[in-house]
């Protein structure tokens, strides 16, 4: 892992984010095209799990994505060392910065050698939906939620650990 960048602070969004950021770039697949899968948050039904305790205080958002204090659930892979609830900023290619909460575990049965991508959709990151929200339209057609917004329509390069 590659987590030798600390944030200094210093932010163009109106987001403040603390002192102590830690990025871990994801290691290049020339497979990798940006994909960005997606759940419905009902798949989560083990009503003993922190997963689902996440999604009784959690929301859905314009995007149709569950949201909790204004970050997006996301299932990513251990490769990451967060739980249940840790936030998160994806960062993509572009510039653009996604903040997020790590709403779900990805399997690592399910992922690749290195616990990142899911073998299957070749992804990083998968968002957790409601499927019955009208605004996921758009990105349900072309199957990626890259399609949810026009800045969003960019490749996964590093996750911003929030410390």
């Amino acid at each position: 892992m590659d987590t030798d960048f600390v944030y200094d602070g210093h932010n163009d969004t109106t987001e403040e984010l603390p002192l102590n950021i830690t990025t871990i770039y994801l290691p290049e697949y020339e497979t990798y095209t940006g994909f960005k899968s997606y759940m419905d948050y009902r798949a989560l039904s083990n009503v003993s799990s922190d997963q689902y305790a996440l999604q009784l205080n959690s929301y859905t958002g314009d995007l149709g994505i569950r949201m909790y204090n204004g970050r997006y659930l996301v299932a990513i892979g251990s490769y990451f060392g967060l739980n249940i609830g840790d936030e998160f900023d994806i960062m993509l290619e572009n510039g653009t910065i996604i903040p997020a909460v790590m709403g779900d575990l990805k399997d690592d049965n399910d992922t690749d050698v290195n616990n990142v991508y899911t073998v299957k959709t070749n992804c990083c990151t998968e968002f957790i939906i409601d499927s019955s929200s009208a605004a996921t339209n758009i990105f349900k057609r072309y199957g990626d939620v890259s399609y949810a917004a026009q800045d969003w329509n960019s490749k996964v390069v590093a996750i911003q650990i929030i410390n």
